[in-house]
């Protein structure tokens, strides 16, 4: 099975009984979180803590996503500690899939894969669950229904505008796609309507970037920005984590952060190329 995945790759295989023991049964928690996670978080573009020596990762919380057909995924949070500096926690959502209908994700999507899994003799693939429309799916509808799962501690919260509601009980063929080219973050496209940002570094405190987009569109005349639609969180207590936010679609040839390092560029051979030392003192004023 391996071959089929990457023929220079070898994946850990996981044996499960039922698909829930991925999270509860204490030794294949533990084979995640020593041998399976550590190898696959730290490879990925988003993880953020390259530049620290590594020292744990612990599954600290996981919620249950319902698929709208049958199976579920689990939306978890990685605590992830190092040798020097502050522990991070990172939202890593995974799933199962049939080795037998896993081609998409072996041919497009081969960095979505984290092991081999066997579940009562059914082999398949774990992967990252973002990757598959069964989740963006799931996902959108929960956002457009306002739902609220609950868990075992706690629940899952999905708010949006009635906006997202209408595309989704419209667009009963609508279709998704993630982008793969971000670095801190991941997200997904819906018909170039719906614009959905996964936050995989959160935390226990206000998210900065909900709060400015929620009040630059719903307190100021200020219309430069995508609207905002929604969010996803994660409540237990008085604690809340932000996983998600949904805005509208605005296509574009580039982003914000590509056009930053063109300025920069820009910047920076104005500099090289002038030998006025009061134009650049202008400059950097």
């Amino acid at each position: 099975m391996d071959s089929q995945v990457d023929n220079n790759q070898q994946l850990t295989l996981i044996k499960l009984q039922q698909w829930n023991d991925i999270v509860e049964d204490k030794e294949i928690k533990e084979k995640l979180q020593t041998e399976i996670l550590p190898s696959y978080v730290t490879k990925m573009r988003w993880f953020g803590g390259k530049g620290h020596a590594l020292k744990s990762i612990q599954i600290i919380d996981y919620v249950i996503l319902p698929f709208t057909d049958l199976g579920s995924a689990y939306l978890l949070l990685l605590e992830i500690s190092y040798h020097d500096g502050s522990p991070d926690i990172y939202h890593l959502p995974i799933a199962f899939s049939p080795i037998d209908v896993s081609s998409e994700l072996q041919k497009n999507y081969s960095q979505s894969i984290i092991s081999l899994i066997n579940i009562d003799n059914k082999e398949g693939l774990l992967y990252d669950a973002l990757y598959d429309r069964r989740s963006q799916q799931a996902l959108a509808t929960n956002l457009a229904n306002n739902c609220t799962i609950q868990q075992k501690s706690g629940e899952l919260v999905f708010t949006s505008t009635p906006n997202l509601k209408r595309y989704v009980h419209e667009q009963l063929n609508s279709t998704s796609k993630i982008l793969i080219t971000e670095e801190s973050n991941t997200s997904i496209i819906y018909d170039q309507d719906f614009f959905l940002k996964i936050y995989r570094n959160v935390d226990r405190s206000i998210n900065s970037d909900v709060e400015i987009n929620q009040f630059l569109n719903n307190e100021t005349s200020f219309r430069h920005i995508p609207k905002y639609v929604g969010s996803i969180q994660r409540q237990f207590g008085k604690e809340t984590i932000v996983l998600g936010m949904i805005q509208e679609y605005i296509s574009c040839i580039s982003d914000g952060w590509i056009y930053i390092l063109e300025r920069l560029d820009d910047f920076s051979l104005n500099i090289l190329s002038n030998t006025d030392v009061t134009s650049i003192n202008k400059e950097l004023r």
